[in-house]
């Protein structure tokens, strides 16, 4: 997932507080301008706000009020009584390529801050949250927003990890086959297998259909923490998945993977592995509260405590390093 679009006030502000509680205001402002398709209309160059207002059907004093916000969050720019994309609203919020983070702000707009609005619920009790509110096309706004959000750090991992000695990977609660494409891409010889629930498996052999190197991947459906675990693979990435776990399943999940494979195995993992304090990275400490209202238990983890549960497992984490944002990634290989 991305680092926050608006800046977090200083603590020295005398309007500290009440603009750190503010901060939802310009998150709607950035939502409901990429819905209404403000940044496409300035992708080929600056406009005034008339012919902003003129071209998005928006009224005047609404456009007015919209654009100043996002010049003020330095999301847009203005120069000479003109509007502008700055460099960040350019490349994301203009395109339907893989660049684009839009499906990403549907998942916050319509399920995430929906979520939140029973966060205290999830505090007090430690249990997942409950809504009712029905979200049309949720598995597509769902998977569509996780994609957007990871691919940055699926090309990062394609890049930065060499999986060329690799056989077969297996891809543990591997989503839509987010971090597998990327990665079969540049290594076309690489078989592998993605693990998911079965309805998230029927999502993930809808969108590898889709693709290319698709046909490399076959689709098994488990639960990681109960079902058996496909044998035969020498490496198996774990992404973005543990910080839905509590202690306990995460010690469990690793002593499973590690008995599904043989010594010399990699286990790779990003993931928004936190400082010993679990203050740091920002972005994972804040987003620890949403895995809270999916899970009721979940909680971003530390790498001093994913390197202590992996040794009881029988695993050796290898290196530790940044990966994209605040996603950093854990190498260990089975001992």
């Amino acid at each position: 997932m991305p680092s926050p679009a608006i800046a977090f006030p200083h603590p020295d502000d005398p309007d500290f507080l009440a603009e750190l509680g503010g901060l939802f205001m310009g998150c709607k402002m950035l939502f409901a301008g990429a819905e209404i398709g403000l940044f496409e209309k300035l992708k080929d160059g600056p406009l005034t706000v008339e012919e902003l207002s003129r071209g998005t059907g928006l009224p005047q004093r609404s456009a007015q009020v919209l654009t100043a916000g996002l010049v003020a969050m330095g999301v847009l720019e203005l120069k000479d009584g003109k509007l502008s994309n700055g460099k960040a609203a350019q490349k994301k919020l203009t395109t339907r390529g893989p660049d684009d983070i839009r499906p990403g702000f549907r998942l916050y707009d319509l399920v995430d801050i929906p979520l939140y609005e029973h966060f205290e619920q999830a505090l007090r009790t430690g249990r997942p949250v409950q809504t009712t509110r029905p979200i049309a096309d949720f598995g597509k706004i769902f998977t569509e927003g996780v994609e957007a959000f990871t691919r940055p750090a699926a090309d990062a991992l394609a890049a930065a990890y060499d999986f060329s000695p690799h056989k077969r990977v297996l891809d543990m609660a591997g989503g839509t086959g987010s971090y597998l494409l990327p990665m079969l891409r540049r290594y076309p010889s690489v078989r592998a297998t993605l693990y998911e629930l079965p309805h998230v498996a029927e999502l993930a052999r809808r969108r590898l259909a889709d693709d290319p190197h698709g046909s490399q991947v076959e689709v098994v459906e488990g639960d990681a923490l109960f079902d058996p675990i496909p044998m035969d693979h020498d490496a198996i990435i774990l992404a973005n998945t543990i910080h839905l776990l509590n202690q306990e399943k995460v010690q469990r999940l690793f002593q499973r993977l590690r008995d599904a494979v043989q010594p010399g195995a990699r286990l790779i993992m990003p993931e928004h592995w936190m400082s010993s304090t679990h203050t740091s990275p920002l972005f994972a400490a804040l987003i620890a509260g949403l895995y809270l209202c999916l899970s009721g238990e979940a909680k971003t983890h530390s790498v001093d405590e994913g390197r202590a549960w992996m040794a009881a497992a029988g695993w050796k984490m290898l290196e530790h390093r940044p990966l994209f944002g605040s996603i950093s990634l854990a190498v260990a290989e089975a001992v």
